[in-house]
């Protein structure tokens, strides 16, 4: 039993080190009452030698964190949900206005009343990574998501 429950811990410790990420310049736009949806973005860093994935988010002030990419179409920017985000082998993605960024659906009522954002990202390897995020009154550099069309 004993070599059992080692063998499983170093498994674990050997899947954790394929996903060696770290996030920076959390940020949550602050939009007024009333609206349901806002936008996020932040730094993923990863170290290891390998690219890594994140496939799900959560966060405490929504019921759901999408992640979105930004396009051109035409004359037009359209916002089109991705399923997951891949960042590269010893590099990063960033998630900034005008390009990969997080999505927050149905916003709680308080939302923007909240001292903390704390977001959970989820990666390939089932690893949680909490981050506290600040709420940001975005100047100019960001776009508005409620006249976007979104493909999902």
């Amino acid at each position: 039993m004993v070599k059992l429950l080692s063998a499983l811990l170093l498994l674990g410790c050997v899947s954790n080190a394929f996903a060696q990420l770290t996030f920076t310049d959390a940020t949550v736009r602050l939009l007024p009452p009333g609206l349901k949806q806002t936008a996020g973005y932040i730094t993923i860093h990863n170290s290891a030698d390998v690219a890594a994935t994140v496939k799900l988010a959560n966060s405490n002030i929504s019921d759901t964190v999408e992640f979105h990419t930004t396009m051109m179409h035409g004359d037009m920017l359209h916002m089109m949900q991705v399923t997951e985000l891949t960042i590269p082998a010893n590099g990063k993605l960033e998630l900034q206005p005008g390009g990969y960024h997080l999505m927050f659906i149905n916003l709680a009522d308080n939302w923007f009343k909240q001292k903390q954002v704390w977001l959970e990202f989820v990666d390939s390897n089932n690893n949680k990574h909490k981050v506290a995020a600040q709420l940001s009154k975005m100047d100019g550099a960001g776009h508005d998501h409620n006249q976007h069309k979104h493909h999902h």
